[in-house]
C-alpha cells in the first residue's frame, strides 16, 4: 500500500473520529498499531492524532475506561520487537504525562518499565523522563 493511500485512510478515520462517527476505543488502537509502518510522516501524524484525541476525550473529566484500555494496549506495544512502534509508544506515554492527561501511577510505572527495555533508545527516553521532571504545560 502506498504512503499516500495510508495517509488518506488515516485522515478519513481522524475525520470520522472528530465527528464522533466511530468511538475512540476503536480508532486509537488502530492508530497505535500503525506505528509499525515505515512511513515517518505517517507515524508523526498518528502521534499528533492520538495526543489530540486523548486530550479532547479527557478535557472535561477523566475517561477512565478508555484510558485504562489504551494504557494496557500501549504497554503491550512497548514489548513489540518493532523499534519504531515501541519508541513511539513510549513517546506517547511521556507526552500524555507532560500534558497532564495521563498523570497517574500506571503511566509512571509503564514508563519505568521502559528503563529495563532491551532497546537503548527506549531506555534513554524513559530515563530522560525521570531525570527531567519539570513538566509545566
Amino acid at each position: 500500500m502506498h504512503a499516500e493511500v495510508r495517509m488518506c485512510l488515516v485522515t478519513c478515520l481522524k475525520i470520522m473520529r472528530g465527528k464522533d462517527v466511530v468511538p475512540a476505543a476503536a480508532v486509537i488502537p488502530v492508530f497505535i498499531k500503525l506505528f509499525k509502518c515505515k512511513d515517518k510522516a505517517l507515524r508523526e501524524f498518528l502521534h499528533s492524532c492520538i495526543i489530540t484525541d486523548l486530550k479532547e476525550l479527557n478535557a472535561k473529566s477523566k475517561n477512565h475506561a478508555i484510558n485504562k484500555k489504551l494504557q494496557n494496549f500501549i504497554l503491550t506495544l512497548l514489548q513489540d520487537p518493532n523499534e519504531d512502534a515501541s519508541k513511539r509508544a513510549m513517546n506517547v506515554m511521556v507526552e500524555l504525562y507532560k500534558r497532564h492527561i495521563w498523570n497517574d501511577e500506571k503511566t509512571v510505572n509503564t514508563i519505568w518499565q521502559g528503563c529495563e527495555h532491551a532497546n537503548p533508545k527506549i531506555v534513554l527516553a524513559a530515563c530522560k523522563f525521570f531525570l527531567i521532571l519539570d513538566y509545566d504545560y
